[in-house]
């Protein structure tokens, strides 16, 4: 009778862990984007190589970002929100290159994703001062 609760409590345990992953609809993130423009803060218009040359989104829920084929930051994808019409990221860094000086940083905000294709993407908050980011990604090929 003890082992038949302990398996019943280790299942119900199991099932309340899993992972908040991406739903099927938000499943084409994963993979190389590119960045094409940013905005942060005052600077509406910033060089989105600034933040780096490649954002990949990995199927365990994380992230990197590359730039000059070194990684300057890494770290995990929380879900805050998933609907069918909304997506809100919050990216939490564990790791970032020592060597890397940019001010500008992914895992500061929680960013809401809109969806032009499968192959554009956009992440922005909804600053409207000095606290606002917006970068456009496309797929990489």
């Amino acid at each position: 009778m003890k082992k038949a609760a302990l398996i019943i409590l280790t299942c119900l345990l199991t099932i309340s862990c899993e992972k908040n992953s991406l739903n099927d609809q938000y499943s084409f993130l994963y993979g190389d984007w590119t960045p094409t423009q940013l905005s942060a803060g005052m600077m509406y218009t910033a060089d989105p190589h600034n933040l780096g040359d490649i954002v990949q989104f990995i199927k365990d829920d994380s992230y990197k970002i590359i730039r000059n084929d070194i990684v300057v930051e890494r770290g995990k994808i929380n879900i805050d929100n998933q609907t069918e019409d909304n997506l809100t990221l919050t990216f939490d860094a564990k790791d970032y290159n020592p060597l890397d000086q940019s001010s500008i940083r992914l895992s500061r905000f929680s960013l809401i994703l809109h969806v032009y294709t499968q192959d554009s993407i956009s992440l922005g908050n909804l600053a409207t001062d000095g606290g606002y980011f917006g970068l456009l990604l496309i797929r990489k090929k």
